[in-house]
Protein backbone atom coordinates (compact mmCIF):
# COMPACT_ATOMS: atom_id res chain seq x y z
CA UNK A 1 0.00 0.00 0.00
CA UNK A 2 3.22 2.26 0.03
CA UNK A 3 2.55 5.40 -2.27
CA UNK A 4 -0.61 5.31 -1.39
CA UNK A 5 -2.57 8.62 -0.12
CA UNK A 6 -2.67 8.55 3.53
CA UNK A 7 -5.90 6.49 4.77
CA UNK A 8 -9.18 8.62 5.77
CA UNK A 9 -10.17 6.93 9.30
CA UNK A 10 -14.27 7.31 10.20
CA UNK A 11 -14.61 8.30 13.73
CA UNK A 12 -18.17 6.86 14.74
CA UNK A 13 -19.03 8.51 18.14
CA UNK A 14 -22.44 7.39 19.29
CA UNK A 15 -23.96 8.84 22.15
CA UNK A 16 -27.26 9.83 23.96
CA UNK A 17 -27.65 12.46 26.82
CA UNK A 18 -24.12 12.67 27.62
CA UNK A 19 -23.52 16.34 25.95
CA UNK A 20 -20.06 16.61 28.21
CA UNK A 21 -18.69 13.33 26.99
CA UNK A 22 -19.12 14.08 23.69
CA UNK A 23 -17.67 17.10 24.17
CA UNK A 24 -14.69 15.44 25.44
CA UNK A 25 -14.46 12.97 22.59
CA UNK A 26 -14.84 15.80 19.88
CA UNK A 27 -11.90 17.58 21.76
CA UNK A 28 -9.42 14.55 21.96
CA UNK A 29 -10.59 13.84 17.96
CA UNK A 30 -9.38 17.64 17.20
CA UNK A 31 -6.27 16.84 19.06
CA UNK A 32 -5.00 14.44 16.65
CA UNK A 33 -2.36 15.30 14.50
CA UNK A 34 -0.78 14.42 10.73
CA UNK A 35 -3.84 12.21 10.37
CA UNK A 36 -7.50 12.42 7.79
CA UNK A 37 -10.19 11.29 9.38
CA UNK A 38 -13.99 12.47 9.47
CA UNK A 39 -16.39 12.34 12.04
CA UNK A 40 -19.54 10.48 12.44
CA UNK A 41 -21.92 10.96 15.56
CA UNK A 42 -24.86 9.23 15.57
CA UNK A 43 -27.34 10.69 18.34
CA UNK A 44 -30.02 8.87 19.53
CA UNK A 45 -32.25 11.85 20.02
CA UNK A 46 -30.66 13.52 23.23
CA UNK A 47 -32.71 16.26 25.01
CA UNK A 48 -29.39 17.35 27.05
CA UNK A 49 -28.06 19.87 24.64
CA UNK A 50 -26.25 17.37 22.93
CA UNK A 51 -28.12 18.09 19.21
CA UNK A 52 -27.12 21.87 19.23
CA UNK A 53 -23.54 20.88 20.09
CA UNK A 54 -23.62 18.66 16.97
CA UNK A 55 -25.27 21.55 14.59
CA UNK A 56 -22.66 23.92 15.75
CA UNK A 57 -19.81 21.37 15.12
CA UNK A 58 -20.80 20.40 11.86
CA UNK A 59 -21.28 23.83 11.11
CA UNK A 60 -17.77 24.57 11.85
CA UNK A 61 -15.90 21.49 10.72
CA UNK A 62 -16.57 19.80 7.31
CA UNK A 63 -15.43 16.76 8.04
CA UNK A 64 -18.30 16.11 10.75
CA UNK A 65 -21.29 13.34 9.39
CA UNK A 66 -23.86 13.36 12.11
CA UNK A 67 -27.61 12.65 12.89
CA UNK A 68 -29.93 12.98 15.74
CA UNK A 69 -32.74 10.94 15.86
CA UNK A 70 -34.00 8.14 17.77
CA UNK A 71 -32.34 4.70 17.52
CA UNK A 72 -33.22 0.45 19.33
CA UNK A 73 -29.59 0.86 21.25
CA UNK A 74 -25.88 1.25 21.16
CA UNK A 75 -25.66 -1.25 18.62
CA UNK A 76 -28.32 -0.02 16.31
CA UNK A 77 -26.57 3.15 16.24
CA UNK A 78 -23.21 1.86 15.52
CA UNK A 79 -24.43 -0.35 12.28
CA UNK A 80 -26.01 2.66 11.18
CA UNK A 81 -22.87 4.88 11.68
CA UNK A 82 -21.42 1.78 9.35
CA UNK A 83 -23.55 2.49 6.72
CA UNK A 84 -22.76 6.85 7.13
CA UNK A 85 -19.36 6.33 6.95
CA UNK A 86 -17.16 7.02 3.52
CA UNK A 87 -13.73 6.45 5.07
CA UNK A 88 -10.98 3.33 4.61
CA UNK A 89 -10.58 2.33 8.16
CA UNK A 90 -13.29 2.77 11.38
CA UNK A 91 -13.15 2.82 14.92
CA UNK A 92 -15.77 3.49 17.49
CA UNK A 93 -15.19 6.11 20.07
CA UNK A 94 -18.45 6.74 22.10
CA UNK A 95 -19.25 9.87 24.14
CA UNK A 96 -16.77 9.87 26.94
CA UNK A 97 -14.13 7.96 25.19
CA UNK A 98 -10.56 9.44 24.81
CA UNK A 99 -7.69 8.18 22.36
CA UNK A 100 -4.49 7.85 24.52
CA UNK A 101 -2.56 9.88 22.87
CA UNK A 102 -2.40 12.72 20.12
CA UNK A 103 -0.56 10.76 17.52
CA UNK A 104 -3.51 7.20 17.76
CA UNK A 105 -4.99 8.10 14.52
CA UNK A 106 -1.33 8.69 12.63
CA UNK A 107 -0.33 5.13 14.10
CA UNK A 108 -3.32 3.54 13.02
CA UNK A 109 -3.20 5.06 9.57
CA UNK A 110 0.72 4.21 8.95
CA UNK A 111 -0.03 0.88 9.48
CA UNK A 112 -2.91 0.15 7.92
CA UNK A 113 -0.82 1.35 5.01
CA UNK A 114 2.26 -0.28 5.64
CA UNK A 115 0.69 -3.87 6.34
CA UNK A 116 -2.57 -3.84 4.81
CA UNK A 117 -4.92 -5.40 7.55
CA UNK A 118 -8.67 -6.10 7.64
CA UNK A 119 -8.50 -5.67 11.32
CA UNK A 120 -6.51 -4.78 14.27
CA UNK A 121 -6.49 -3.92 17.52
CA UNK A 122 -4.19 -2.21 20.50
CA UNK A 123 -4.75 -1.98 24.34
CA UNK A 124 -6.99 -0.05 26.48
CA UNK A 125 -6.86 1.95 29.25
CA UNK A 126 -9.56 1.97 31.99
CA UNK A 127 -11.32 5.36 33.32
CA UNK A 128 -13.50 6.45 36.75
CA UNK A 129 -16.66 8.48 34.84
CA UNK A 130 -14.08 11.52 36.69
CA UNK A 131 -11.56 11.18 34.22
CA UNK A 132 -8.82 9.67 36.20
CA UNK A 133 -7.17 5.88 34.54
CA UNK A 134 -7.14 3.32 37.01
CA UNK A 135 -6.37 0.50 35.08
CA UNK A 136 -5.40 -0.97 31.76
CA UNK A 137 -5.55 -4.21 29.40
CA UNK A 138 -3.11 -5.80 27.26
CA UNK A 139 -5.06 -8.23 25.14
CA UNK A 140 -1.72 -9.51 23.64
CA UNK A 141 -1.14 -12.11 22.05
CA UNK A 142 -4.56 -12.46 19.94
CA UNK A 143 -5.07 -16.80 21.01
CA UNK A 144 -8.39 -17.47 18.98
CA UNK A 145 -9.53 -20.59 21.11
CA UNK A 146 -9.01 -18.94 24.34
CA UNK A 147 -10.93 -15.38 22.72
CA UNK A 148 -13.89 -18.41 21.62
CA UNK A 149 -13.81 -19.31 25.18
CA UNK A 150 -14.62 -15.81 26.87
CA UNK A 151 -11.00 -15.83 28.59
CA UNK A 152 -9.98 -12.76 26.91
CA UNK A 153 -11.45 -10.49 24.83
CA UNK A 154 -10.95 -7.43 21.86
CA UNK A 155 -10.68 -4.23 23.43
CA UNK A 156 -13.60 -2.70 21.48
CA UNK A 157 -12.68 1.24 21.32
CA UNK A 158 -9.10 -0.18 20.85
CA UNK A 159 -9.92 -1.95 17.42
CA UNK A 160 -9.80 -0.85 13.57
CA UNK A 161 -11.42 -2.54 10.96
CA UNK A 162 -11.26 -2.03 7.38
CA UNK A 163 -14.55 -0.63 6.15
CA UNK A 164 -15.23 -3.10 3.78
CA UNK A 165 -14.33 -5.73 5.49
CA UNK A 166 -16.74 -4.80 8.40
CA UNK A 167 -19.63 -4.26 5.96
CA UNK A 168 -18.74 -7.40 5.02
CA UNK A 169 -19.40 -9.54 7.88
CA UNK A 170 -22.80 -7.63 8.00
CA UNK A 171 -21.81 -5.41 11.01
CA UNK A 172 -23.36 -5.88 14.56
CA UNK A 173 -25.45 -8.95 15.44
CA UNK A 174 -27.80 -6.83 18.14
CA UNK A 175 -29.57 -10.08 18.95
CA UNK A 176 -26.17 -10.63 21.62
CA UNK A 177 -26.82 -7.37 23.29
CA UNK A 178 -23.89 -6.62 25.94
CA UNK A 179 -21.76 -8.82 23.89
CA UNK A 180 -22.18 -7.37 20.14
CA UNK A 181 -18.43 -5.91 20.10
CA UNK A 182 -17.23 -9.60 21.02
CA UNK A 183 -19.47 -11.69 18.81
CA UNK A 184 -18.40 -9.29 15.63
CA UNK A 185 -14.90 -9.98 16.59
CA UNK A 186 -15.33 -13.30 16.95
CA UNK A 187 -16.65 -13.57 13.24
CA UNK A 188 -13.88 -11.02 12.35
CA UNK A 189 -11.17 -13.79 13.48
CA UNK A 190 -12.70 -16.75 11.42
CA UNK A 191 -11.96 -14.28 8.64
CA UNK A 192 -8.63 -12.39 9.05
CA UNK A 193 -6.07 -13.02 11.62
CA UNK A 194 -6.26 -9.61 13.77
CA UNK A 195 -2.89 -7.40 13.42
CA UNK A 196 -2.16 -6.44 17.65
CA UNK A 197 -0.47 -3.71 18.71
CA UNK A 198 0.76 -3.98 22.12
CA UNK A 199 0.54 0.22 22.63
CA UNK A 200 -2.41 2.15 24.30
CA UNK A 201 -4.67 3.40 22.10
CA UNK A 202 -7.83 4.36 23.95
CA UNK A 203 -8.76 5.27 27.22
CA UNK A 204 -12.79 3.94 28.05
CA UNK A 205 -14.45 5.47 30.09
CA UNK A 206 -16.14 2.64 32.95
CA UNK A 207 -20.08 1.92 32.85
CA UNK A 208 -22.65 1.65 30.32
CA UNK A 209 -23.64 -1.49 28.49
CA UNK A 210 -21.21 -3.79 30.09
CA UNK A 211 -22.03 -2.84 33.76
CA UNK A 212 -24.02 -5.22 36.23
CA UNK A 213 -23.90 -8.79 33.92
CA UNK A 214 -23.93 -11.72 35.76
CA UNK A 215 -21.68 -14.65 35.53
CA UNK A 216 -24.58 -16.64 33.99
CA UNK A 217 -25.70 -14.68 31.75
CA UNK A 218 -21.94 -13.44 30.35
CA UNK A 219 -21.45 -16.93 29.97
CA UNK A 220 -24.93 -17.80 28.34
CA UNK A 221 -23.72 -14.85 25.70
CA UNK A 222 -20.22 -16.61 24.99
CA UNK A 223 -22.34 -19.89 24.64
CA UNK A 224 -24.53 -18.31 22.06
CA UNK A 225 -21.89 -16.86 19.98
CA UNK A 226 -19.61 -20.01 19.63
CA UNK A 227 -23.51 -22.45 18.59
CA UNK A 228 -23.52 -19.35 15.80
CA UNK A 229 -20.28 -19.05 14.53
CA UNK A 230 -19.47 -23.03 14.59
CA UNK A 231 -16.76 -22.89 17.49
CA UNK A 232 -18.96 -24.78 19.87
CA UNK A 233 -17.07 -26.98 22.90
CA UNK A 234 -16.78 -30.67 21.36
CA UNK A 235 -18.91 -29.31 18.08
CA UNK A 236 -22.05 -29.65 20.67
CA UNK A 237 -24.27 -27.39 21.59
CA UNK A 238 -25.55 -29.54 24.79
CA UNK A 239 -21.64 -29.75 25.63
CA UNK A 240 -21.34 -26.12 25.07
CA UNK A 241 -23.74 -25.39 27.30
CA UNK A 242 -22.78 -27.91 30.27
CA UNK A 243 -19.38 -26.08 30.04
CA UNK A 244 -20.35 -22.34 29.92
CA UNK A 245 -22.56 -23.42 33.24
CA UNK A 246 -19.87 -24.95 34.76
CA UNK A 247 -17.79 -21.87 34.01
CA UNK A 248 -20.50 -19.59 35.45
CA UNK A 249 -20.53 -21.02 38.70
CA UNK A 250 -16.85 -21.26 39.03
CA UNK A 251 -16.38 -17.11 38.88
CA UNK A 252 -19.20 -16.95 40.89
CA UNK A 253 -17.83 -19.18 43.40
CA UNK A 254 -14.57 -17.33 43.18
CA UNK A 255 -16.21 -13.83 43.45
CA UNK A 256 -18.42 -14.57 46.19
CA UNK A 257 -14.91 -15.96 48.14
CA UNK A 258 -13.26 -13.12 47.18
CA UNK A 259 -15.75 -10.58 48.74
CA UNK A 260 -15.84 -12.59 51.73
CA UNK A 261 -12.42 -12.28 52.12
CA UNK A 262 -12.27 -8.14 51.65
CA UNK A 263 -15.09 -8.18 54.02
CA UNK A 264 -13.05 -10.38 56.65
Amino acid sequence: MNGKSSPVISVITVNYNDHDGLVETTESLANQRDCTYEHVIVDGGSTDGSADFIDEYRKRDSRVVAVSEPDDGIFDAMNKGIRMASGDVVVFMNAGDLFTGDDTLSFAASDYQSVGWDWAYGCLRYMSEEGEVFGATVQAPFLQRRFQMGFRFVPHQATYLRLEFIRALGGFDVDFGVACDQELAMRASLRSAPRVWVRFMSDFRVGGVHTDISFFEREDLWHRMRVKNGVAIGDSSKLDRLASSAVAVGRTARSYAGSVLRRA
